[in-house]
């Protein structure tokens, strides 16, 4: 079983890799404008490129991430205290950026939409937007609470098992593909987006689960995050996929291929960022406040494209869009953020540590 006090550094810079590329992948999705909402005409086959190549691993390694960081403060606080960190810690940022940052960009928009006065804005769960993940792992969070209340010894024999990496990964698959055949037999409900996104739940619980699993168990998360398993596995899910999904479109072969790709494409992230890890606290930092960068790059990208409509076209557009809120917001977290408590407990939760640069 591994100490209290340590800390996998690599984790925090996938972290901040995985939050830093969504603000550069939401750009090129604004760019996409599948709604319409900011009439842009401009999206080249490179950015339709970008965005299918993040969507096969950015949304798993990030649910793998924080099923880590979730392991890592139940073995710190307890079962209650971690609980009770992630229900403030995700809770306050996701609704006080959700229903007032969020709205923004809609003010910017023809014809002019004011979402503050509209109920169904809110009942339908548009006023998440990007952040639908932060509520979706809180409900994982609570699921996982819920299960160490009932089965204590759980956490510890996690530790203890003894498991080959690639069966690691066929019970991923097999667990992704049971979870939606189970949640495509349950009855449907009103408004089910209104706090978590439903049809996102069974796709990324298995995520959570190998993250909370990995940060139990050093031997299955040092063999499982290894190029010489994640990058061969990769390859081959790739190639599979493509030639099955010529022959066979649709069909269970081409869904389970998908998903080990998916999964196996997040293990070559993990790969490659543990082989530079480093016990660099500049690293947490920019972890820290990738958070913040995250929380607000999205209702800041929308809003100017909707006000500036020479934002809606070419390249330097999107690098702009995408490259701007994170200098941008990287500023007002650590002169705002972290300096001002009642920004800090806002955007993260909790107020900023100046003795451990934390919050």
């Amino acid at each position: 079983m591994e100490s209290k006090t340590e800390r996998i550094y690599y984790m925090d810079l996938a972290r901040a890799v995985i939050l830093l590329t969504g603000v550069f992948f939401h750009a090129a999705l604004n760019f996409e404008d599948s709604d319409n909402s900011l009439h842009v005409q401009w999206f080249p086959h490179a950015l339709a490129v970008l965005i299918d190549v993040m969507r096969r691993f950015r949304m798993e390694a990030l649910f793998v991430v924080s099923g880590y960081f979730s392991g890592v403060l139940v073995e710190s606080r307890g079962v209650k205290g971690f609980f009770r960190n992630r229900t403030v810690r995700m809770g306050v940022p996701l609704l006080f950026c959700g229903t007032v940052f969020n709205p923004i960009p809609y003010l910017f928009m023809q014809p002019r939409f004011v979402p503050w006065r509209q109920p169904f804005y809110f009942i339908n769960g548009v006023w998440k937007n990007h952040l639908w993940n932060i509520a979706n792992l809180l409900a994982y969070e609570t699921t996982l609470f819920t299960a160490l209340i009932f089965l204590p010894t759980l956490h510890r024999k996690l530790s203890q098992t003894r498991v080959p990496a690639l069966v690691v990964v066929a019970g991923y698959v097999l667990a992704f593909l049971g979870f939606q055949a189970f949640w495509a037999h349950l009855p449907g409900f009103r408004f089910p987006d209104f706090f978590v996104t439903a049809g996102h739940l069974p796709r990324y619980a298995p995520a959570y689960l190998l993250g909370y699993f990995v940060q139990r168990n050093r031997v299955v998360r040092e063999s499982l995050f290894d190029l010489r398993i994640s990058l061969p596995l990769a390859v081959v899910a790739t190639v599979a996929e493509r030639i099955v999904s010529v022959r066979i479109p649709d069909g269970m072969a081409v869904t389970t291929l998908l998903t080990l790709e998916r999964i196996a494409l997040a293990c070559v992230l993990f790969s490659f960022v543990r082989a530079v890890e480093t016990p660099n606290i500049w690293i947490r930092r920019l972890s820290i406040a990738s958070y913040t960068i995250y929380l607000l790059h999205m209702p800041f990208q929308m809003a100017f494209m909707a006000a500036f409509p020479w934002l809606r076209e070419g390249w330097l557009s999107y690098f702009l869009v995408g490259f701007v809120p994170i200098p941008l917001f990287w500023a007002f977290h650590v002169y705002v953020v972290e300096r001002v408590d009642w920004a800090g407990f806002l955007f993260n939760g909790k107020v900023y540590t100046p003795k451990t640069r934390s919050f």
